[in-house]
């Protein structure tokens, strides 16, 4: 008896082959055999990163795995091809690991900042501040991106000899409230911290005394000029000033004042020798000189007030160019700046010596013209 064994068939129209087969198994096979050109057709090599980066491990496997065996390449090479591919990606990860930790410190830096700007927004009272380097504050907000990078808040820079905040550096500084101030220190740390007690009392004294008197050493300048310049006729009450030390009377009175300052502070010991202070006194007493010297002065500087007046001989001079008439307000008001300067009322006598010579030497010059005379008329 012969068993007939059923048989099936199927067509491949992709590659255009008819197929026979007796049973479900080779079917599948079939199947198998049919679907797999249509994974290699794919073109890989046209794939952008994007679709690269989608493929899962065993896909990328299996396109290593065509390339090698389309170019024939030895054992040996395949597998240091793939410790360099293992490496690449090990740095790719790394460089993304990097860029997301640069990105979260951003995040944080500008949270960070927003915070600050809030409280500093919704402050109600400034009885308590504290005080943060203006450069600080600008290499916090625009140099550095992320917060391991900015320094610690330095203050030191702020300070006077007496560690106090100095009144003169307050313009490169910036007060905060105490609670935006508390999240900058806990952040970044450094110090010391300068809150609104922190004024140096010494150098805000100086500092307020100095400032009188340029305002008043201002407005008594306008106040003599202003006298001088009505002043027609002298009277028996006006006095004999030296014309240059008049002309250089204010940088003399400041000159005067810092010295006197200066003296002040070496008797009270408050301070040891600093170049800050002595460079900022050099800057005054400069700008002061410069200040006279671009009115038109030509003469050699007047160190002490009517020194100018002298002669050789330590009395006043004769009368000549070197002499200025000032009414009597306006030497009230110069010897308020020169206490210790001798006064000259119009009236006073020149030195007897100096007029002495005077005299012979005018009348020789009026011997020498008669002699002169009658040797021409002989």
């Amino acid at each position: 008896m012969e068993v007939s064994v059923r048989e099936e068939s199927t067509f491949d129209e992709q590659n255009g082959k008819h197929y026979e087969f007796d049973n479900k198994e080779n079917q599948h096979d079939i199947f198998i055999k049919k679907s797999l050109p249509k994974v290699v057709k794919i073109d890989y090599k046209r794939l952008n990163g994007a679709a690269h980066r989608a493929m899962s491990c065993g896909e990328r496997d299996f396109y290593e795995e065509m390339e090698f065996e389309n170019w024939e390449v030895s054992p040996t090479l395949r597998d240091l091809v793939r410790q360099e591919n293992v490496k690449h990606e090990l740095s790719l990860l790394a460089t993304q690991q990097e860029k997301q930790k640069e990105i979260e410190d951003q995040n944080l830096k500008r949270q960070l900042v927003i915070d600050v700007y809030n409280i500093i927004s919704n402050v109600i009272s400034w009885e308590k501040y504290q005080w943060i380097p203006s450069d600080w504050l600008s290499k916090w907000l625009n140099g550095h991106s992320f917060i391991d990078g900015v320094p610690p808040i330095d203050n030191s820079t702020l300070m006077c000899t007496h560690y106090r905040l100095d009144p003169l550096k307050v313009n490169r500084a910036k007060c905060i409230p105490v609670a935006a101030a508390d999240i900058l220190y806990d952040k970044y740390r450094g110090g010391p911290r300068l809150d609104e007690n922190s004024f140096c009392e010494v150098c805000v004294k100086r500092r307020y005394k100095l400032l009188r008197f340029k305002m008043s050493l201002e407005r008594d300048y306008k106040e003599v000029s202003e006298l001088i310049r009505n002043f027609k006729e002298p009277f028996e009450t006006s006095y004999v000033v030296g014309a240059d030390s008049l002309r250089s009377w204010r940088r003399l009175a400041m000159e005067k004042f810092m010295d006197d300052m200066e003296q002040e502070i070496e008797d009270e010991d408050c301070q040891d020798s600093n170049s800050i202070q002595e460079d900022r006194k050099n800057e005054s007493k400069e700008s002061e000189r410069i200040k006279e010297s671009g009115e038109g002065e030509e003469n050699e500087v007047i160190i002490y007030f009517n020194e100018d007046l002298l002669c050789e001989h330590g009395s006043l001079k004769t009368p000549d160019s070197t002499r200025k008439i000032v009414p009597r307000e306006a030497w009230m008001i110069l010897r308020k700046y020169f206490p210790g300067s001798k006064e000259y009322p119009i009236g006073s006598s020149s030195c007897s010596i100096c007029e002495e010579k005077m005299e012979n030497a005018q009348k020789a010059k009026k011997d020498d013209k008669i002699k002169a005379k009658q040797q021409r008329t002989s």
